[in-house]
């Protein structure tokens, strides 16, 4: 039995998310019926977490376990044109069996695009957040800013019965914001991510460049734990999972 890591990049937008689900469209549903096609043998992946429907990854990965003498770094050019086109496997490689890839992964990276514009883009319009008025980038890059470091969270989630909001706590690494011309893009690494969370991160910075909450409730919002407090969930569209660090 050997353990194989593979790599994925797709375009979320005509899938109910990663995980697998009866009767829907999901990225995991599609993956582990080609690979058990392909291989002859049942097949269950493990990803490194569940990216929501519509969301997209650059960096998605995922391991398996089977029983082959097939040369796994092949595995992209040989199973890719059985995928959807906007599915694609882009590496594979064999891991020692203690791997995992969500517990092994040290960090996480995600970007969330935003194209603050009078007018939509439609090359962009799947990819980015169309927000036509005028924002106030100085005031946004100080709220990145209050975000790095290690912090309760629960006020910066959607709550699932199972959680349990004193242990919400996370480490955000870095989280920064760079804009050019119209294209503003957040890229956000941490330990760890709750349900929404980054999403409900840049929706607050965004209530900041709207002049709608001052920088400093932030901080009120840590020790609050309320959920209400902070800014909206914004839509998956924009959000791509860009990278995984083990």
């Amino acid at each position: 039995m050997m353990r194989i890591l593979i790599k994925i990049e797709y375009v979320g937008s005509n899938y109910h998310g990663w995980q697998k689900q009866a009767n829907l469209p999901t990225i995991q549903g599609i993956l582990e019926k080609t690979l058990s096609n392909f291989l002859k043998q049942n097949i269950t992946l493990f990803g490194c977490g569940r990216t929501d429907a519509k969301v997209h990854a650059k960096s998605q990965y995922a391991h398996f376990d089977c029983e082959s003498s097939f040369d796994f770094s092949r595995l992209p050019l040989a199973i890719n044109n059985m995928l959807p086109k906007d599915i694609m496997i882009v590496s594979a490689r064999q891991v020692s069996n203690d791997f995992h890839a969500r517990f092994s992964a040290k960090k996480k990276i995600y970007r969330y695009y935003i194209y603050n514009n009078i007018v939509r883009s439609p090359l962009l319009n799947e990819f980015s957040l169309h927000v036509p008025v005028k924002l106030d980038i100085k005031k946004m890059k100080k709220a990145c800013k209050m975000f790095v470091g290690e912090h309760n969270f629960t006020a910066f989630c959607t709550k699932r019965e199972f959680e349990d909001r004193f242990f919400n706590v996370r480490k955000i690494y870095s989280l920064k914001m760079k804009k050019r011309k119209n294209l503003i893009c957040f890229e956000i690494c941490g330990n760890g991510f709750l349900y929404n969370m980054v999403r409900i991160i840049i929706g607050t910075i965004l209530d900041v460049g709207k002049n709608k909450i001052e920088t400093k409730q932030i901080k009120k919002m840590f020790v609050s734990k309320n959920r209400c407090e902070a800014g909206e969930t914004l839509p998956p569209h924009g959000l791509i999972l860009y990278d995984v660090i083990y």
